[in-house]
């Protein structure tokens, strides 16, 4: 962010040399009118003070160029930093509503987390968790800042699908049956499917990585069954996380792993379930306790527009209604059979 505020201010500055080389040069009396141009660029990227330095920049070159005393020391100050003050006050405002909105909807997407997580009463935080374990992984990975944001995302959402799949399976407390098993793999295609409805992420290839982070480097995941390096980096990275919680994680028919034990068992599928560098860049930020370093959400939504996730509000809800309703039956009828 440093880096283009600087290549932006430089920018700024490369406008008002033009203006004043072409003032120089060719014409004195156009070169006033040039200077609203780096005072609007300023306004709108650095608000009302970017705006009134620059307004305060463009009307001293007026002073010491201008022919015209009035000119050069009333008007064309007042209308300078008039200009710059305007347009970065709009600016500003355009910022904070978008803040605003950024901040509100990062709120419903955590409290849709906290709330799918809420129904499987042995994997609270669970999403959280494995978010955070994907973010410190792609840290250790040293990848772009945008590309760790987007796989925190991802494994923010990775079982989102589940919301498809009823709560007497999600809560079973023995063994699931081959049926119910089956409805549980549908969960990232349920997942995917829920999440390209929504634009902004979409763009992101957030979908992919949730459909694809049951996949193993073998090619005996699911639901597709890709192999090795036909895999995506992020869902590589969120399976990892995803294993290593699940398996420290309390489940009604077996207690959780230690750490040691879940490192160990990562260990024997690295290669065939997981990704082998992968696994070893994990095991050295549990090794050195990073894990448990609490994750400050908002130090990861601040940088991402989540203000304009577009998405078909009909489709969504349709399908949306659709499951909750399914659900709403299947456990009707296990409770009958049941009784």
């Amino acid at each position: 962010m440093k880096k283009e505020n600087a290549l932006i201010a430089a920018f700024v500055f490369f406008l008002f040399v033009v203006s004043i080389l072409f003032m120089y040069f060719y014409d004195s009396k156009l070169y006033t009118h040039l200077f609203y141009l780096p005072i609007f660029v300023s306004a709108l990227v650095f608000g009302k003070k970017g705006g009134l330095i620059s307004g305060a920049v463009a009307s001293a070159v007026a002073v010491v160029f201008h022919y015209d005393m009035v000119q050069r020391v009333i008007v064309h100050p007042v209308f300078y930093l008039s200009a710059g003050f305007v347009v970065g006050f709009f600016s500003d405002h355009l910022k904070h509503q978008q803040l605003h909105l950024n901040k509100i909807t990062s709120e419903i997407i955590y409290v849709l987390i906290k709330a799918l997580d809420s129904r499987d009463t042995y994997t609270a935080s669970h999403s959280l968790k494995v978010a955070n374990y994907s973010l410190l992984i792609a840290k250790e990975m040293q990848l772009p800042k945008e590309q760790q944001k987007v796989i925190f995302l991802s494994a923010l959402f990775h079982d989102i699908g589940k919301i498809g799949i009823p709560d007497y399976i999600l809560n079973k407390p023995g063994k699931l049956t081959a049926e119910e098993y089956e409805l549980v793999r549908q969960h990232p295609e349920y997942g995917y499917h829920l999440l390209m409805e929504i634009d902004k992420l979409k763009k992101l290839q957030i979908p992919k990585y949730v459909l694809y982070h049951h996949e193993r480097i073998d090619g005996r995941g699911y639901p597709i069954g890709l192999k090795g390096e036909d895999i995506p980096l992020g869902a590589k990275i969120i399976a990892v996380a995803d294993t290593f919680d699940a398996m420290t994680s309390v489940r009604p028919y077996r207690k959780p792993f230690t750490e040691r034990e879940a490192l160990d068992e990562l260990a024997q599928v690295m290669g065939k379930q997981l990704d082998e560098k992968i696994v070893h860049l994990f095991t050295s930020i549990v090794k050195e306790g990073k894990h448990h370093t609490p994750i400050q959400l908002s130090a990861v939504w601040k940088d991402i527009d989540l203000s304009r996730l577009n998405y078909d509000r009909n489709k969504f809800s349709f399908w949306i209604s659709t499951r909750i309703f399914s659900n709403d039956r299947k456990d009707e009828k296990q409770d009958k059979m049941v009784i």
